[in-house]
């Protein structure tokens, strides 16, 4: 994932977000990347994927210089588009793949703009469901997570379908990605651990995990630390805020 240089907007248009993706496919394919999973947001956007022989961070300075330079010749601006570098997670498991699939494509739920994962166009909802997708590539997912696409699919629409806002990711998977945000390793969120970015790191994941309605004593637990140091970091952050 990526944001906006001070959270702006990296989209200001549908036809951005069309460039955003033509290049993000062509990137792919020049790259021997599988795309799994996007969502485009307003000043952020998240990616799920497989990389082949090119390291993950050629491709990406390739993509995201190519989308700098078309946003700022469009829009008339100059420097960075982008805060700073990509923040990458690795996805080891088959469980996390899915519920992070669920996540990505719920953003857009999550934030208020639709009601439904198929309700916002500029996620790769509707194109996971796809059997003759153009855009996602599951070819190699046998060999990397052991299932079918079929089986993958059916799984995704056990978390999704007629429950859309409803379900809620694990805490383990908020927790990877409030780390992954924050540049830091998940295992790495404990109190031995206090660094800034740590420090934001678990801040991220007590605002997320009270948003999606788990209580202090499951987040204490996730976090390996007491209840009064959760809500320590709630009154801390709202005063900063």
């Amino acid at each position: 994932m990526s944001r906006g240089v001070e959270k702006q907007a990296i989209y200001r248009s549908d036809e951005d977000r069309r460039v955003f993706l033509a290049l993000l496919t062509t990137t792919a394919r020049e790259h021997g990347i599988s795309l799994f999973a996007y969502c485009l947001m307003g000043n952020h956007f998240h990616i799920l994927l497989a990389i082949a022989d090119t390291p993950l961070a050629i491709s990406m300075q390739k993509f995201l210089t190519c989308y700098s330079l078309y946003f700022n010749r469009v829009h008339e601006r100059s420097g960075h588009v982008f805060e700073s570098r990509y923040k990458a997670e690795p996805c080891e498991d088959l469980a996390y793949l899915i519920q992070l699939t669920a996540y990505i494509h719920r953003n857009p739920v999550r934030a208020g703009l639709v009601a439904k994962c198929a309700d916002w166009p500029w996620s790769s909802h509707a194109e996971f469901l796809n059997p003759e997708s153009r855009i996602l590539d599951f070819s190699r997912l046998e060999y990397i997570c052991d299932i079918t696409p079929e089986e993958l699919r059916t799984r995704y629409l056990e978390r999704i379908e007629n429950a859309d806002s409803d379900i809620r990711p694990e805490l383990s998977v908020l927790l990877k990605l409030a780390a992954s945000t924050a540049g830091v390793h998940a295992d790495e969120l404990t109190p031995a651990h206090r660094s800034r970015a740590h420090t934001n790191a678990k801040r991220l994941f007590i605002d997320w995990a009270s948003e999606e309605g788990y209580s202090d004593i499951l987040i204490a637990s996730a976090l390996n630390c007491s209840r009064a140091a959760v809500s320590m970091f709630r009154s801390r952050n709202a005063a900063t805020s």
